[in-house]
């Protein structure tokens, strides 16, 4: 008989997976509908396999299996998801997963995934860990394969950086970095590239039957109630540009109702001049021509008024991988140039005045330095030295948290990371364990921003404190390493200065960085990827 947690966000699927445990002799110790809540019950619980939903919310699944694997590498976990498994599954397996099962496959076969890695086997599909090899996707690396799924799923770059503990420039980096490898030009087309590849979001890859007269559809249906919920103008129009479906949004922006504008092609809109008609209706054509999302910002006279809108349509394929039907939808951006424009100056003078102020903020925490160094002498075995050594601290911690606002030149080069972590934690009298790699793992890194990261964190801590240091071989040339490191702490409590400086830091190399209070201790987890290095 063995433990189980169960990470999965619908209590429908939740309770269909109990009722198969339960049926297999084994017990479900826990559920959970987030991955903060995942994380936090596999400290309370003596788990044996931990069945997870790669989309659960609050972090990217990938970004959560390396977490777990990382700090409970002994812990069965086994993927049961929508997610596109034919990328997924390779992605899962470098994370070091014990399995994956897609939601299109029945029960049964997640019966025998369970078997398998209960008894210490994997459980990975021949077609999923071969299929799609040489891909539109294969160059993404795991966190830009989260990222997309995350677009592709609406998500915005702030709810993405929040939900996966990274910068909101980071964030912005690797998007940039999306559509340079995907040869795209917008989130649309992200999106786009996403949901051809299987990654969730919106069904656009359904069959022409959808729109051949079956209404009570029940893909039709989603589709629709999706398109319902949107605040913003959207519609669904066939290949010949006449509208089959659109929200009220749409109704209520053009002032129209559905009975007067339901079949009209765009030629037939009798909101727009002819000259706006026959531009908006080339653009349709080049769409379904070309295969391809399109987006514009145009400017169209409206009930006597000029409007700059923006407008998007994606294709809609049948089986045969034939356009069928036009998603779109658009936002009036009529006065936003104006406010644009007011806002870049002022986020322009807010910068300066940000720099200003960290600045004057260096020039005083210089000028209080020597007297704070004089008042912790003039104190010292008096029962006020306590107050001077705090203020002292909290001197060292606006010093540190100044430099990195203010960044870090970066100098990545191959380092020695099990060498290098080895010797700081001998250096700082840290019981240290290192898991899962042989003395001489090479790795592209900044060894300078690590440490300096790793001192942060320290100085928090009590001494002796713990740390776990683990090494896993990513997708493809690529290294996944996680820290855990936990003790009790100086102070009652972290200060907000010392968690926002370790968050900063954290940024510089990438890494998703959390912490947990776990009685009189706390635990920072710190996650990160990185090419491999050739041993020098």
């Amino acid at each position: 008989m063995a433990n189980f947690m169960l990470a999965e966000k619908l209590p429908v699927i939740r309770q269909a997976l109990r009722s198969l445990v339960e049926r297999m002799g084994h017990v479900v110790v826990v559920e959970v509908d987030s991955s903060a809540d995942a994380l936090v019950s596999l400290r309370r619980h003596t788990l044996d396999l931990v069945i997870l939903e790669l989309t659960i919310p609050k972090q990217g699944g990938l970004d959560l299996v390396r977490r777990i694997k990382g700090h409970y590498p002994d812990l069965k976990l086994l993927i049961y998801t929508r997610q596109s498994a034919e990328h997924f599954a390779p992605l899962c397996f470098g994370a070091g997963a014990d399995g994956f099962v897609s939601k299109d496959e029945d029960l049964g076969r997640l019966e025998t995934a369970i078997k398998e890695v209960l008894h210490g086997r994997s459980y990975f599909l021949r077609e999923h860990m071969e299929h799609g090899r040489g891909g539109e996707l294969d160059s993404l690396t795991a966190r830009e394969m989260t990222i997309l799924q995350l677009l592709a799923a609406g998500q915005s770059n702030k709810a993405i950086a929040e939900q996966l503990s990274i910068s909101f420039k980071t964030v912005t980096t690797h998007k940039s970095n999306l559509q340079e490898k995907l040869k795209v030009g917008s989130r649309m087309e992200l999106a786009e590239v996403a949901r051809r590849n299987g990654l969730g979001g919106l069904p656009i890859a359904e069959s022409a039957d959808l729109l051949a007269g079956q209404a009570d559809s029940g893909q039709l249906e989603l589709i629709r109630a999706l398109i319902d919920a949107s605040p913003y103008p959207m519609f669904i129009r066939d290949i010949d540009s006449s509208l089959l479906f659109c929200n009220q949004f749409f109704l209520d922006f053009y002032q129209t109702s559905f009975d007067q504008v339901k079949g009209t092609r765009l030629m037939e809109t009798p909101w727009l001049l002819e000259a706006d008609r026959e531009r908006i209706q080339r653009n349709f054509d080049e769409l379904v021509r070309d295969c391809k999302p399109f987006s514009a910002k145009n400017v169209v006279s409206l009930r006597g008024r000029k409007h700059v809108l923006f407008a998007w349509g994606m294709p809609y394929r049948g089986e045969d991988g034939q356009v069928i039907a036009v998603l779109g939808g658009l936002e009036d951006l009529t006065g936003h140039d104006a406010l644009l424009a007011e806002l870049r100056d002022a986020k322009e003078a807010a910068e300066w005045e940000n720099r200003s102020r960290l600045a004057s903020l260096g020039e005083v925490v210089d000028e209080l330095r020597p007297m704070s160094l004089a008042l912790l002498d003039a104190t010292e075995g008096l029962a006020i030295e306590s107050s001077a050594r705090q203020l002292n601290d909290r001197l060292s911690s606006l010093e540190t948290i100044i430099s990195a606002i203010q960044g870090i030149e970066t100098n990545i080069r191959p380092t020695n990371l099990s060498a290098l972590v080895s010797a700081w934690a001998q250096l700082h009298t840290a019981r240290f364990a290192y898991e899962q790699g042989g003395s001489e793992v090479w790795g592209w890194i900044d060894p300078d921003v690590l440490e300096a990261v790793l001192q942060h964190l320290s100085t928090m801590l009590k001494r002796p404190f713990d740390m776990l240091f683990h090494i896993r071989e990513g997708v493809g040339a690529h290294l996944l390493l996680s820290f855990s490191i936990k003790g009790p702490l100086l102070a009652a409590q972290p200060s907000k200065i010392e968690l926002l400086a370790s968050r900063r830091l954290a940024d510089c190399l990438d890494a998703s960085f959390d912490w947990l209070l776990d009685g009189d201790s706390i635990i920072f987890d710190l996650s990160l990827e990185c090419p491999k290095a050739t041993p020098h």
